[in-house]
């Protein structure tokens, strides 16, 4: 999926003559597919590859002086997060889990609980901390 996308990004960008983006998006097309190659690679693993490639931009981006050094990580770093999926607040959580309210209050543990709750948002591709599932869990419990 995020390889499609990245495809997409970089053929877009070939036709607007965005020559930075093509630049950054086949370099982490490339890493991907160079650790695609690796014994263990999984299903999911490119969002792996994107995580670490930010946190080393970062790193870079940290350490430059140069307003041009630092402007080429934040580019970078621009296109990197446009793979990531967005981090819900709490109360978009909350809105999201009211939808499933009963298959979670008819759940009879907690592990089971948070477990229909973080596949649901698994599923529709949020990134979610699980202590805000585990709170509005809890308080749905209780209802």
């Amino acid at each position: 999926m995020i390889i499609d996308k990245l495809q997409e990004k970089i053929d877009y960008s070939k036709k607007i003559k965005d020559y930075q983006t093509i630049n950054i998006s086949s370099e982490i097309l490339d890493e991907i597919n160079a650790k695609k190659e690796l014994k263990g690679w999984r299903e999911g693993d490119e969002l792996k590859v994107i995580k670490k490639m930010i946190k080393e931009a970062e790193k870079e981006l940290s350490s430059r002086v140069l307003e041009d050094e630092r402007s080429e990580f934040r580019d970078k770093l621009k296109v990197l997060n446009e793979f990531v999926p967005k981090e819900l607040t709490f109360e978009e959580v909350n809105s999201r889990l009211i939808i499933i309210s009963q298959d979670i209050i008819i759940a009879k543990t907690k592990k089971q609980k948070m477990a229909i709750a973080m596949k649901y948002l698994k599923d529709l591709g949020f990134n979610v901390d699980p202590k805000d599932v585990e709170l509005i869990v809890k308080k749905m419990s209780r209802l």
